[in-house]
Protein backbone atom coordinates (compact mmCIF):
# COMPACT_ATOMS: atom_id res chain seq x y z
CA UNK A 1 0.00 0.00 0.00
CA UNK A 2 2.65 2.28 1.09
CA UNK A 3 5.62 0.70 -1.05
CA UNK A 4 7.95 0.07 1.04
CA UNK A 5 7.63 -3.22 2.37
CA UNK A 6 11.02 -3.83 0.58
CA UNK A 7 12.37 -1.28 3.37
CA UNK A 8 10.75 -3.41 6.44
CA UNK A 9 11.82 -6.22 7.78
CA UNK A 10 9.57 -8.45 10.56
CA UNK A 11 12.48 -10.29 12.81
CA UNK A 12 10.19 -12.24 15.20
CA UNK A 13 13.06 -13.49 17.48
CA UNK A 14 16.45 -12.44 17.56
CA UNK A 15 19.31 -13.39 19.25
CA UNK A 16 21.31 -11.12 21.89
CA UNK A 17 24.12 -10.20 19.46
CA UNK A 18 21.38 -9.59 16.25
CA UNK A 19 19.96 -7.20 18.81
CA UNK A 20 22.55 -5.53 19.62
CA UNK A 21 23.43 -5.19 16.01
CA UNK A 22 20.14 -3.51 15.29
CA UNK A 23 20.51 -1.21 18.24
CA UNK A 24 23.48 0.09 17.23
CA UNK A 25 22.15 0.75 13.75
CA UNK A 26 18.53 1.83 14.29
CA UNK A 27 17.55 5.77 14.75
CA UNK A 28 14.68 4.84 17.36
CA UNK A 29 12.95 1.61 18.19
CA UNK A 30 8.95 1.71 17.86
CA UNK A 31 7.52 -0.35 20.44
CA UNK A 32 3.53 -0.39 20.04
CA UNK A 33 2.35 -2.81 22.98
CA UNK A 34 -0.62 -1.24 24.68
CA UNK A 35 -0.82 -1.85 28.39
CA UNK A 36 2.33 -3.52 28.57
CA UNK A 37 3.48 -4.54 31.69
CA UNK A 38 7.01 -2.89 32.46
CA UNK A 39 8.70 -4.24 29.39
CA UNK A 40 12.27 -4.32 29.03
CA UNK A 41 12.67 -2.90 25.01
CA UNK A 42 12.37 0.25 26.01
CA UNK A 43 15.46 0.58 28.48
CA UNK A 44 17.46 -1.56 26.18
CA UNK A 45 16.94 0.68 23.58
CA UNK A 46 17.37 3.73 26.02
CA UNK A 47 20.65 2.19 27.12
CA UNK A 48 21.39 1.93 23.60
CA UNK A 49 21.36 5.76 23.33
CA UNK A 50 18.14 5.11 20.80
CA UNK A 51 14.81 7.14 21.54
CA UNK A 52 11.89 5.37 22.00
CA UNK A 53 8.39 6.03 20.28
CA UNK A 54 5.41 3.81 22.52
CA UNK A 55 2.29 3.77 23.36
CA UNK A 56 1.05 6.11 26.13
CA UNK A 57 0.06 3.29 28.54
CA UNK A 58 1.12 0.87 30.63
CA UNK A 59 5.26 0.51 31.70
CA UNK A 60 6.66 3.49 29.12
CA UNK A 61 4.88 5.87 30.91
CA UNK A 62 7.26 5.17 33.88
CA UNK A 63 10.03 4.89 31.62
CA UNK A 64 9.92 7.16 28.76
CA UNK A 65 10.24 10.69 29.45
CA UNK A 66 7.76 12.35 26.97
CA UNK A 67 9.43 14.97 24.59
CA UNK A 68 13.18 13.68 26.36
CA UNK A 69 14.19 10.16 25.94
CA UNK A 70 11.34 9.60 22.95
CA UNK A 71 8.04 9.41 22.19
CA UNK A 72 4.56 8.84 24.26
CA UNK A 73 1.88 8.05 21.50
CA UNK A 74 -1.82 8.23 22.43
CA UNK A 75 -2.39 4.24 21.23
CA UNK A 76 -6.20 4.81 20.14
CA UNK A 77 -6.34 9.08 20.14
CA UNK A 78 -8.72 11.16 20.83
CA UNK A 79 -8.82 14.74 19.59
CA UNK A 80 -6.60 17.08 21.43
CA UNK A 81 -4.39 13.86 22.88
CA UNK A 82 -0.55 13.65 22.16
CA UNK A 83 2.83 12.60 21.20
CA UNK A 84 5.07 14.39 22.21
CA UNK A 85 2.97 17.30 20.85
CA UNK A 86 5.28 20.26 22.04
CA UNK A 87 8.38 18.38 20.11
CA UNK A 88 6.60 18.05 16.59
CA UNK A 89 6.58 20.34 13.49
CA UNK A 90 4.03 23.01 13.58
CA UNK A 91 2.17 21.20 10.67
CA UNK A 92 1.96 17.87 12.80
CA UNK A 93 0.42 20.25 15.27
CA UNK A 94 -2.23 21.62 12.99
CA UNK A 95 -3.04 17.90 12.04
CA UNK A 96 -3.33 17.25 16.14
CA UNK A 97 -5.27 20.01 16.96
CA UNK A 98 -7.65 20.12 14.21
CA UNK A 99 -8.86 16.98 12.36
CA UNK A 100 -11.77 15.01 14.17
CA UNK A 101 -9.88 11.72 13.57
CA UNK A 102 -6.89 10.71 13.67
CA UNK A 103 -5.34 6.90 13.54
CA UNK A 104 -2.64 5.90 15.69
CA UNK A 105 -0.45 4.91 12.40
CA UNK A 106 -0.61 8.98 11.87
CA UNK A 107 0.34 9.73 16.01
CA UNK A 108 3.25 7.42 15.14
CA UNK A 109 4.54 8.16 11.76
CA UNK A 110 4.32 11.82 12.93
CA UNK A 111 6.66 10.92 16.06
CA UNK A 112 8.74 9.05 13.56
CA UNK A 113 8.99 11.68 10.92
CA UNK A 114 10.15 14.42 13.77
CA UNK A 115 13.23 11.76 14.88
CA UNK A 116 14.16 10.93 11.67
CA UNK A 117 14.32 14.74 9.72
CA UNK A 118 16.25 15.87 11.94
CA UNK A 119 19.53 13.51 13.04
CA UNK A 120 20.43 15.80 16.24
CA UNK A 121 17.12 15.56 17.69
CA UNK A 122 17.62 11.47 17.44
CA UNK A 123 20.74 11.88 18.97
CA UNK A 124 19.68 14.35 21.83
CA UNK A 125 17.02 12.24 22.81
CA UNK A 126 19.35 9.03 22.69
CA UNK A 127 21.96 10.63 24.83
CA UNK A 128 19.33 11.87 27.22
CA UNK A 129 17.94 8.47 27.27
CA UNK A 130 20.85 6.83 28.04
CA UNK A 131 21.51 8.37 31.24
CA UNK A 132 18.13 8.49 32.20
CA UNK A 133 18.35 4.67 32.15
CA UNK A 134 21.59 4.54 33.64
CA UNK A 135 20.66 7.07 36.69
CA UNK A 136 16.92 5.47 37.40
CA UNK A 137 17.28 2.01 36.59
CA UNK A 138 20.77 0.57 37.13
CA UNK A 139 21.30 -1.83 39.52
CA UNK A 140 23.74 0.92 41.08
CA UNK A 141 20.75 3.06 41.42
CA UNK A 142 18.00 0.08 42.17
CA UNK A 143 20.67 -0.81 45.33
CA UNK A 144 20.69 3.10 46.28
CA UNK A 145 16.60 3.14 46.74
CA UNK A 146 16.57 -0.19 48.43
CA UNK A 147 18.99 0.96 50.94
CA UNK A 148 17.05 4.21 51.21
CA UNK A 149 14.03 2.37 51.54
CA UNK A 150 15.81 0.37 54.17
CA UNK A 151 17.56 2.92 56.31
CA UNK A 152 13.70 4.23 56.52
CA UNK A 153 12.13 1.22 57.32
CA UNK A 154 14.80 0.63 60.05
CA UNK A 155 14.66 4.23 61.83
CA UNK A 156 10.86 3.98 61.73
CA UNK A 157 10.78 0.70 63.54
CA UNK A 158 13.69 1.04 66.05
CA UNK A 159 15.46 -1.97 64.35
CA UNK A 160 19.19 -2.85 65.93
CA UNK A 161 21.69 -3.95 63.56
CA UNK A 162 21.92 -6.98 65.62
CA UNK A 163 18.89 -8.32 64.52
CA UNK A 164 18.89 -7.43 60.83
CA UNK A 165 22.10 -9.87 60.73
CA UNK A 166 20.49 -12.55 62.81
CA UNK A 167 17.43 -12.45 60.28
CA UNK A 168 19.28 -12.36 56.94
CA UNK A 169 21.21 -15.42 58.21
CA UNK A 170 18.05 -16.87 59.49
CA UNK A 171 16.87 -16.74 56.52
CA UNK A 172 19.51 -17.66 54.26
CA UNK A 173 19.01 -20.44 56.18
CA UNK A 174 15.70 -21.15 55.51
CA UNK A 175 16.32 -20.86 51.84
CA UNK A 176 19.21 -22.76 52.11
CA UNK A 177 17.23 -26.04 53.69
CA UNK A 178 14.31 -25.46 51.51
CA UNK A 179 16.65 -25.89 48.30
CA UNK A 180 17.82 -28.76 50.16
CA UNK A 181 15.12 -30.18 50.33
CA UNK A 182 13.74 -29.60 47.12
CA UNK A 183 16.89 -31.23 45.62
CA UNK A 184 16.19 -34.40 47.52
CA UNK A 185 12.96 -34.80 46.30
CA UNK A 186 13.93 -34.34 43.22
CA UNK A 187 16.42 -36.95 43.29
CA UNK A 188 13.88 -39.02 44.59
CA UNK A 189 11.69 -38.27 41.78
CA UNK A 190 13.77 -39.01 39.24
CA UNK A 191 14.37 -42.54 40.42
Amino acid sequence: KLGISSEVSFLPSVSSHEKEGLLATCTCVLYTPENEHFGIVPLEAMLASRPVLACDSGGPVESIIDGVTGFLCAPKPEVGERCGQAQLSSWSHFLYTNLTEISYQQVFASAMKRISNDSTVARRMGILARMHVERKFSRNAFGERLQAIMRIELKQHDVSATFIAFYTVTALFVSLFSLLLWLSYLTKVKS
